[in-house]
């Protein structure tokens, strides 16, 4: 994965750290990106969907989710089947990362995916910029549901 420490973009200081979940079954890559994205966000990093979903099915709650797309066992795609039933808030969170669609399926998924995927090898300044989107995107939408700013469009 290609990194460019230098080009991090500056982040104002925030008491409310946004809290990003990374999963990706490479460690290397969960210890990269940790200190890549540590000094910006509250992080929880974990090696696996299965771990991701524990967390989540526990209580903790994301602003942004950042998966890989394909581990062994249980997939990105599994994992946002799975969220979408139970936590659909969560799932519509998630933002994820490929090194290339393998088959039909995971293709037709990342076409269909809420948010454009991250593809490896990807820069800080990549992933930070995918961050702040899917952040701002629910940011605007809480800022509407607080607010009544909602429309309802019957057909």
């Amino acid at each position: 994965m290609h990194v460019a420490w230098a080009t991090i973009p500056a982040m104002p200081h925030r008491t409310n750290r946004i809290r990003v979940l990374i999963i990706d079954d490479e460690p290397l890559i969960i210890e990269m990106l940790g200190r890549i994205l540590r000094k910006h966000y509250q992080l929880t990093l974990v090696e696996s969907a299965k771990d991701a979903l524990a967390i989540v099915d526990g209580g903790a709650r994301f602003d942004v989710i950042v998966s890989d797309l394909m581990m062994p066992d249980f997939t990105g795609m599994d994992l946002f089947m799975r969220l979408s039933r139970t936590c659909a808030d969560q799932a519509a969170r998630m933002i994820f990362a490929t090194g290339g669609a393998t088959n039909k399926a995971a293709h037709n998924f990342l076409e269909n995916a809420a948010h454009p995927p991250l593809y490896k090898p990807f820069s800080a300044d990549q992933l930070v910029a995918a961050i702040e989107r899917v952040r701002q995107a629910h940011k605007v939408v809480a800022r509407r549901l607080t607010t009544g700013n909602v429309r309802t469009i019957r057909g």
